[in-house]
């Protein structure tokens, strides 16, 4: 089979995989079905695919959340980029080296790196968890702005200039503008009330039922308002080992590692990370597992802290 170069793959300062593009579309993104898996928030389902053409390897955005940054820069969506060896390409906390197949798979010294893709593991990491605090923190209605207190009324532009000295209709008109304005205002509103990252709180239960999921009244809210978004791409991989690891990681802001042992068939090894200073509720943890493991299967759960 031929060969169209390699990716080094670097989190912070250690390289978690090498993977060798050995066929003419490498995907690239957070679920099972790409060919190069990056688990995490900032990283799409699918988030950039690899091109093999006759002109060299091609780089695409095919359309992400966060973005693709090639050298530094950020791509824009679906525009090809093509590749040389040693490009830099930036995915969520990942940093992928590209070489080409006739190059040797070594690695660019930090010097060697554009700048957008130095930082430190730390530094990106508290980036990502300061914006991760800012996007799930709670929101109240959203506040209808209402027109000044001004004793005239806008409404009056619209009418001919006899009437617009008419004290009547100054504040008569007044009353109608301060009762329809708010109501249009939220109505162009309307798709932030329909989504689970900015609705009020008290919608978030009436959002899950239409799938069918009943919320826990104590969980927090920023747990629910992680877990709605992705709930299609759940249910898509209900029943498989990455369903059940990304459940779990969801519901419960917690690191998980899911294995089977030759010795033990059909039983999983389900290992969570708590993190420092926080109690992992072994209950509700053990109800995810039941709810979503596959019904053949049998289960052994590990807290670690």
């Amino acid at each position: 089979m031929a060969e169209f170069g390699s990716l080094i793959v670097r989190l912070g300062s250690e390289t978690v995989q090498t993977v060798r593009l050995e066929t003419p579309v490498t995907t690239i993104g957070r679920l099972p079905d790409n060919s190069v898996v990056l688990p995490g928030a900032q990283v799409s389902a699918h988030h950039a695919e690899l091109r093999s053409e006759a002109h060299g390897t091609v780089l695409i955005d095919v359309g992400s959340g966060s973005g693709t940054y090639l050298d530094g820069v950020r791509l824009a969506p679906r525009q090809p980029h093509i590749l040389r060896d040693g490009s830099a390409l930036q995915i969520g906390l990942y940093l992928l080296i590209y070489r080409a197949g006739d190059a040797q798979t070594t690695e660019p010294s930090p010097a060697e790196m554009p700048l957008h893709s130095r930082h430190s593991a730390d530094q990106r990491a508290a980036s990502a968890a300061q914006a991760s605090k800012l996007a799930q923190k709670p929101r109240e209605m959203l506040p209808a702005v209402l027109p000044g207190l001004e004793w005239r009324s806008r409404y009056l532009e619209h009418l001919p200039v006899i009437f617009q000295e008419n004290d009547f209709f100054r504040r008569f008109l007044l009353i109608l503008e301060s009762t329809w304005e708010p109501l249009e205002q939220r109505q162009d509103s309307i798709d932030m009330y329909l989504d689970a990252r900015t609705c009020p709180a008290r919608f978030l239960p009436w959002l899950a039922s239409w799938f069918g999921v009943l919320i826990n009244p104590h969980w927090p809210e920023a747990r629910v308002r992680a877990l709605l978004p992705e709930l299609i791409s759940l249910y898509r991989w209900r029943g498989t080992k990455y369903g059940l690891t990304r459940m779990i990681e969801v519901c419960t802001g917690m690191m998980v590692e899911i294995s089977e042992r030759a010795d033990m068939p059909f039983v999983l090894q389900i290992i969570v990370e708590a993190p420092e200073g926080h109690t992992a509720n072994w209950p509700f943890i053990e109800e995810l597992v039941r709810t979503h493991k596959p019904a053949h299967t049998g289960y052994v759960i590990e807290v670690r802290s």
